[in-house]
């Protein structure tokens, strides 16, 4: 699987869970769910910092809604 059907995937997940119409799930359902959704969204920053390269800054939410670096610019 390439970078960008991943992407999509993940986004098609992102909607299955956040959407209006999603399925109602369970608590426990829905919060494993999104530890899941929230966890390949590191992956898939890192992902894409390596594809892009150093010249780009690549960021994501955490599971606390805070912004991260996929590799922070210091550390370059």
């Amino acid at each position: 699987m390439d970078l960008v059907d991943a992407l999509k995937k993940w986004n098609d997940l992102g909607e299955e869970l956040f959407s209006p119409f999603a399925p109602d799930f369970d608590d426990a359902t829905f919060q494993a769910k999104e530890d899941a959704f929230r966890f390949r969204a590191t992956e898939l920053a890192a992902w894409t910092q390596r594809e892009l390269g150093p010249d780009f800054e690549v960021l994501f939410v955490t599971s606390n809604d805070a912004w991260q670096w996929a590799r922070p610019p210091w550390s370059r």
